[in-house]
């Protein structure tokens, strides 16, 4: 999965045999590498016992056409990451080296924003993108390559000390972009005078966990994000 899609709160593996189709998150259907997400709108067969971890479902949608695929349901763990460890200090090294500009959005670009996150990410993700925008100053970071926007991330809007939702636009996948906007997140929290950071519901955690040294904490439930409401699809 790609460090650069987090905090989807149900995750679904999409397979056929041993070959990994996409992903499911909630009602928005991801191809291999969490490609740009795609809406499904006929689902036309369900099968969901009681108790039983596995579903199978056929989907018929733009990207997979009458595939019979096995779901495997995973529950994502919320990450604490200290914004004293020196693996920051690596880490923003690192992002200095990256040609990409990092900055707050400006109230003016709000919608533009909010609308490229619902578009290329989820409606849930570009309503956390309106309220970080709406603080003072803007808690949502964006990333600029060559006039376009490519990748956003919010800190401190969910909850006191969160980080996330994060995206990076396809295209500009695997050149450091999220790299650069965890790290600009990651000072910024600390400037605020948080010690920790909490990443919830993170998808990649080996990448953070090699990045800023995060540390899963353990819990029994699904933390803040139980029993959030969700679009319902027809």
């Amino acid at each position: 999965m790609s460090p650069l899609m987090t905090r989807h709160q149900h995750i679904r593996l999409l397979e056929k045999g041993s070959t990994i189709l996409g992903y499911l998150f909630g009602s928005e259907l991801c191809g291999p590498a969490c490609s740009t997400p795609a809406r499904y709108n006929d689902l036309i067969k369900t099968i969901d016992k009681p108790k039983q971890k596995t579903k199978s479902i056929t989907l018929k949608g733009d990207i997979f056409h009458n595939i019979g695929i096995r779901l495997e349901e995973s529950r994502l763990s919320d990450l604490l990451v200290s914004l004293y460890s020196a693996r920051l200090s690596e880490l923003e090294a690192q992002a200095h080296r990256i040609d990409v500009l990092i900055r707050p959005v400006l109230p003016p670009e709000m919608y533009l924003v909010v609308d490229w996150v619902r578009d290329n990410f989820s409606a849930n993700w570009a309503s956390e993108v309106s309220v970080a925008v709406a603080r003072q100053p803007s808690a949502c970071l964006i990333a600029i390559d060559s006039g376009n926007l490519v990748g956003f991330a919010c800190f401190d809007t969910t909850a006191r000390g969160f980080f996330g939702p994060t995206g990076v636009h396809p295209d500009s996948r695997g050149k450091g972009v999220g790299v650069a906007l965890l790290s600009a997140s990651m000072q910024a929290l600390k400037s605020l005078g948080h010690a920790y950071a909490i990443i919830g519901d993170a998808g990649p955690v080996d990448f953070y966990v090699n990045a800023v040294g995060a540390m899963v904490i353990p819990a029994d439930d699904k933390g803040i994000y139980e029993g959030m409401l969700r679009a319902k699809r027809t």
